[in-house]
């Protein structure tokens, strides 16, 4: 169950170097590791609320993705891969003393963990998949619109990609405010605005720094990251071999998006649970106690009472 509201879990931070970066990471809690990947715009933060929640019960790990918020590169900015990113995952989880976890990823970094668990199955002990973006799960679905996006991006830069992502991504037909250059060029230099104002009084804690961190990432995902994610081809056949290792979540309000619908086509194909949770695509921040609460009893299960896997704090 979720903890009483406004009760707080004690948060260590330390960084991780890895090929390329130094990785912020969190940790909260006490008991089997779970490591919670941060999706789009990389933030640990964003899963800080249900992270308080889930460290009544676990030992909760997450991290700033590189080249996101508090993970600086150490090299220039590149195409992200996806083995890179899942394979920082398993450093975090190292760094931490750990050899094993139960897993979670969301969106973008539900590709990364599919990745991870396709690649290192013995350092999953479960992988929760919550609405994957995955093209290649929909057939030719959205793939017009993601390579209009790439065209942006190249030619425009990451910040009028991103205004268009955000504003199109959902909306049928998508809003010609953003289907023309001009428009994306004047929602990107208010976006922009509005971040450097709001940097101005958000300090270094709370929601707003937050937000102003996430948004700060927008131009990183959109001209590194986001196409590498929705291209992704997931293994399988491997992920059939660990299906028991699987559970696909998609949230009440947003079963009929296309990152929900490619994580259950991908459910039917490797024959996995699927689980839903409170809210929509980002239902860990709107409704964190709540979906806390509905996962944690699917993460249970997973823990060994004569074997705590890999369980050996430092």
């Amino acid at each position: 169950m979720a903890p009483p509201a406004g009760k707080t879990s004690a948060v260590v931070t330390r960084t991780v170097a890895v090929e390329g970066a130094e990785l912020y990471t969190e940790r909260r809690g006490s008991g089997p590791p779970l490591v919670l990947i941060p999706g789009g715009l990389g933030d640990a933060g964003s899963f800080a609320d249900a992270a308080a929640s889930f460290a009544e019960h676990f030992t909760v790990l997450s991290f700033d993705r590189r080249g996101n918020s508090r993970s600086r590169l150490t090299v220039p900015p590149e195409a992200i891969e996806v083995a890179q990113e899942s394979s920082d995952a398993l450093a975090v989880l190292d760094a931490h003393g750990f050899t094993s976890a139960l897993m979670v990823g969301s969106s973008a970094s539900a590709v990364f963990l599919l990745d991870l668990v396709a690649r290192y199955p013995e350092a999953v002990e479960l992988a929760v998949i919550h609405e994957p973006p995955l093209l290649s799960m929909l057939g030719g679905e959205r793939q017009a619109w993601f390579d209009a996006l790439r065209r942006v991006a190249a030619d425009e830069g990451g910040w009028p990609a991103f205004v268009r992502f955000v504003v199109g991504l959902n909306a049928e037909p998508e809003p010609r405010v953003v289907r023309g250059r001009a428009g994306r060029a004047i929602l990107a230099w208010l976006a922009r605005t509005a971040i450097g104002v709001l940097r101005m009084f958000a300090g270094h804690a709370g929601r707003n720094a937050l937000v102003a961190r996430m948004m700060g990432n927008a131009e990183y995902f959109a001209a590194y990251e986001m196409q590498s994610i929705v291209r992704y081809q997931p293994d399988l056949d491997k992920l059939s071999v660990v299906r028991d290792k699987l559970v696909v979540a998609h949230g009440q309000t947003s079963r009929g998006y296309f990152y929900a619908r490619a994580g259950l086509r991908l459910a039917e194909r490797v024959g996995c649970r699927v689980l839903e949770l409170p809210g929509g695509h980002d239902g860990y921040m709107r409704l964190p106690e709540q979906w806390a609460a509905t996962l944690t009893p699917t993460l249970a299960p997973s823990m060994s009472a004569a074997r705590v896997f890999g369980y050996n704090p430092r």
